[in-house]
């Protein structure tokens, strides 16, 4: 079996791969890593790509496992030195490092390391969660593989701290058109940009604000991602934009949502929407995932229930009816500077998925 020290210098190679969207070398060249890590291992290793996207799946010659472990390796931008992990105390510092390359090199060891035993289980590492999984996870349960339950470590940011639900994803883009003018006699004109402004004022005001939230923050929440528009500063501009990501709970229909939006924008604005993920619920009761709460227990971990904002791709086994066990290593700082994983809770996480691997194999 792994130790500390192999879990550790897996997960330091893998931060190292800058692995974000607009690199797709760095994409393959770690599909790569993950393929020559199981080279003689006795495995089935598997390579696809879809839309430029790798993914990497191994198993013992089975679509559908008992268990399927299952990951990301692309991560969201940082600077520099956050792709060059470093050791603090008791701490892994890199981009990647919680989000998610410490539960991928986890699992990759429990993976090779449990290849000659009865555990039926397989592995699927993808290179897309972060801009929606739709050409890894997505397209790998649509050519068939399965399993009656999926771990997946990309939530909760503690070993016990397990997801029960995430929010939904609804994406929305608002469009305002004008007429240009010369920016000397805006009268001449319409002004888009300011059109959009208001469009956004507006539209934040249908949601809580943010030092209104419960202390979990479970309520449906809208950011402004992006904005474009103009051409020139002396120019009245005629076109601008503004994308939103809006994070809903059960407390609110994605389809009400859209209607309420476009009910409140000013005259020349005009709002496109699409439900990327519906809300993922966890049946926490399942025969499934009971044993990994008993896992935790005999760990010295009491498991605890969490919200998530995020989604993962956890949702995309859910809509087939597939449990899913979402926790991570301890760490914190996911997608911000000075994120980190603890060092001993990957050796804890390593031996609570084996604990419960080996619970629901006897």
């Amino acid at each position: 079996m792994s130790d500390v020290n192999q879990l550790l210098q897996t997960t330091k190679e893998l931060i190292a791969f800058r692995t974000t969207e607009d690199r797709p070398e760095a994409l393959r060249a770690c599909a790569d890593y993950i393929e020559l890590f199981f080279e003689s291992s006795g495995l089935t290793v598997e390579r696809f790509e879809n839309e430029g996207i790798p993914s990497v799946i191994v198993t013992k010659g089975t679509k559908t496992p008992t268990v399927f472990l299952s990951g990301h390796f692309d991560v969201v931008p940082g600077s520099d030195d956050q792709f060059e992990p470093q050791v603090k105390g008791d701490k892994l510092y890199g981009r990647g490092a919680l989000d998610m390359k410490s539960g991928d090199a986890v699992m990759m060891h429990l993976m090779r390391d449990l290849a000659e035993t009865e555990h039926s289980i397989g592995l699927m590492l993808t290179g897309d969660e972060e801009i929606g999984g739709f050409n890894g996870v997505a397209k790998l349960v649509e050519k068939g593989y399965g399993a009656e339950v999926v771990i997946i470590p990309d939530g909760g940011e503690a070993v016990h701290k397990v997801v029960s639900k995430e929010k939904g994803i609804l994406r929305a883009t608002l469009v305002a058109s004008g007429t240009n003018a010369h920016g000397s006699t805006p009268w001449n004109g319409e002004n888009a940009i300011s059109k959009l402004a208001q469009a956004i004022t507006v539209v934040e005001q249908l949601f809580t604000p943010v030092d209104q939230h419960p202390d979990n923050h479970w309520v449906t929440t809208v950011n402004v991602g992006t904005i474009q528009g103009g051409e020139a500063t002396n120019q009245v501009p005629d076109q601008a934009s503004a994308t939103l990501d809006i994070r809903f709970t059960e407390a609110d229909d994605p389809n009400v949502l859209i209607k309420k939006i476009a009910s409140v924008l000013p005259a020349g604005v005009q709002v496109n929407a699409t439900v990327v993920a519906s809300m993922l619920n966890i049946p926490l009761e399942h025969k499934m995932i009971t044993p990994f709460v008993d896992a935790l227990a005999a760990h010295g971990r009491t498991a605890e229930w969490t919200l998530d904002s995020g989604a993962s791709d956890g949702r995309f086994f859910a809509d087939k009816g597939v449990p899913v066990i979402i926790s991570q290593p301890d760490g914190a700082n996911l997608h911000a500077p000075g994120e980190w994983v603890s060092i001993p809770a990957l050796e804890l996480y390593y031996h609570v998925i084996k604990d419960y691997l080996d619970r629901i194999s006897r």
